[in-house]
């Protein structure tokens, strides 16, 4: 369910989404050969069912412009997982399920599922670049919102 709702815009969607890989894992258990495997295997039925019902939603999934350059990002990786430390997990899974849904995507099968640029391209039908953009856009909106609910003179002591 924590795959399908970071996912998702709301508990509702992300209720549909897990009771559809849901059936789609136990459809399909007896193709798993390795036990050790089933749990980043259900995991993946999970992205993939997240991704797809989706795509079923909106016909033009990510209609992104590739005019815009990826700039530098605003805080390194280790800052960011120092701040993001500081919030409870409530509230970040609540700023990612704010996030324009192409920033969401990205966001989560990048940062979160550990995909490269590469990879969610194809996954997502998109180029490697746009990712990139998304990526740079999704981290750009944390980084406000996280400034709203912790105040700026806390991202100053740690960015």
């Amino acid at each position: 369910m924590g795959v399908c709702l970071r996912y998702a815009s709301d508990r509702n969607t992300a209720e549909d989404i897990f009771q559809e890989a849901f059936i789609k894992v136990f459809s399909r258990l007896d193709q798993v050969r390795e036990p050790t495997r089933l749990p980043g295997w259900i995991k993946r039925v999970g992205v993939t069912t997240a991704i797809n019902h989706i795509r079923r939603q909106k016909q033009s999934l990510l209609a992104i412009e590739d005019t815009e350059t990826e700039k530098s990002i605003d805080f390194a990786a280790q800052d960011e997982a120092l701040i993001l430390g500081k919030l409870e997990q409530e509230q970040l899974l609540l700023l990612v399920q704010s996030l324009p849904e192409a920033q969401r995507l990205v966001f989560n099968l990048f940062a979160i599922e550990e995909y490269t640029h590469e990879e969610i391209a194809e996954l997502l039908s998109i180029k490697a670049a746009s990712s990139r953009v998304q990526l740079h856009r999704a981290r750009q909106n944390l980084r406000r919102a996280i400034v709203k609910m912790l105040g700026k003179s806390y991202l100053d002591r740690y960015v």
